[in-house]
């Protein structure tokens, strides 16, 4: 039996075209983007694909908090930066929540070879350094691929955020939510 929480995390993004990085008019050239992301209000769903779930009961008015990444992105002609959000995990206690944080940052300094000495080189698996283990609320470990490792990717931030659980504006079985 499943007691997982389905939960719907709102959000936009803005973003601001910038410079080129090679002439407007050469076939391989595109500006460079800049992506802001808004993080809103959290709700209750029975969405067959919520944002996230979460392992522990939630109720409407319960404080939850979300560890999202923002990521930038490119190829050899572009760079987009901050172009992509992922909702990571949900949790009850701010401890888990910032231990979840604190390994993926861990995680990313490691597989980007940023780490002096190879301090962290027993933490993570070697045989799988675009993988790392997170530890959910309720103890369960999973493995989240993690995007920013790539060739062209970077992480750029780690967040944890608290929000209020309200209950759904809509009734979609689509999973997007709509505004009147």
């Amino acid at each position: 039996m499943d007691k997982s929480v389905g939960l719907k995390i709102e959000h936009d993004e803005f973003t601001v075209t910038e410079d080129w990085t090679h002439e407007p008019d050469d076939e391989w050239g595109r500006p460079n983007t800049d992506t802001t992301h808004t993080v809103g209000d959290v709700y209750l769903c029975d969405d067959k694909y919520p944002t996230v779930t979460a392992t522990f009961p939630v109720e409407v008015g319960d404080k939850v908090l979300i560890v999202y990444t923002i990521y930038s992105t490119g190829d050899s002609f572009h760079k987009a930066r901050g172009a992509n959000i992922e909702f990571v995990d949900v949790f009850s206690t701010e401890e888990k929540a910032c231990e979840c944080a604190r390994t993926i940052d861990r995680h990313y300094e490691w597989a980007t070879s940023r780490v002096p000495n190879g301090q962290l080189s027993n933490e993570f698996d070697k045989k799988e350094p675009y993988k790392v283990t997170l530890t959910r609320e309720n103890g369960e470990q999973w493995k989240l691929y993690a995007d920013w490792c790539g060739y062209f990717e970077s992480l750029n931030d780690v967040v944890v955020m608290e929000r209020t659980v309200k209950s759904a504006p809509y009734e979609s079985e689509s999973g997007r939510i709509r505004r009147g």
